[in-house]
């Protein structure tokens, strides 16, 4: 059985100037790197871009990373900050009609869908219906698992302020699906 390194050794190996040590990174951190940006973004593309732009950033400043075994956490913040960055560059844009009809498209093929697919999609309107602060934690928290402590430092507040965000954000959430836990 082999053992999985350690972001720490990853980053070690990275520094050292081995590729594969940082291709590994990339594999671990892609898809909640992009989930993140998504969640700021709302178009995977401009999620995708931001993300590439993190991993970019941070395989250039690997050597300014002073806790390797906090790579994820200090991902996620290159990660939020590609985001502010590129909301910047790009300010309001219409919507290109290709995403309107992909969009589209993709009401239709879910109208017959199973339930979950359905109750999937009420809980992600859910989240996204969160004030702008609240969503950022939630996606952290539950949709990549972060410690509390690692959402703090990855979004640059006090783990106080995480809690009681995570709090009020599930109290939201709460009411706002009642329907499917059968709370009244």
């Amino acid at each position: 059985m082999t053992r999985t390194p350690s972001d720490a050794e990853l980053v070690a190996q990275a520094l050292a100037g081995s590729t594969a040590a940082f291709d590994e990174l990339v594999a671990r951190y892609w898809n909640g790197a992009v989930g993140m940006a998504w969640q700021r973004t709302r178009r995977w593309a401009d999620a995708e871009d931001a993300a590439q732009e993190a991993f970019v950033l941070a395989y250039h400043k690997l050597q300014s990373l002073r806790s390797p075994e906090r790579f994820g956490g200090w991902l996620f913040t290159i990660v939020h900050r590609a985001c502010i960055e590129n909301a910047r560059r790009k300010k309001r844009r219409p919507m290109p009609l290709s995403d309107v009809e992909v969009m589209s498209d993709a009401n239709h093929e879910t109208s017959d869908a199973s339930p979950n697919i359905d109750v999937r999609r009420e809980i992600m309107e859910a989240i996204q219906a969160l004030p702008e602060r609240y969503r950022p934690v939630v996606v952290l928290r539950y949709g990549q698992g972060m410690a509390v402590k690692d959402i703090g430092m990855s979004l640059g507040v006090p783990v106080g302020t995480v809690v009681s965000q995570i709090f009020r954000a599930n109290r939201i959430l709460r009411t706002q699906l009642k329907h499917l836990v059968g709370e009244r």
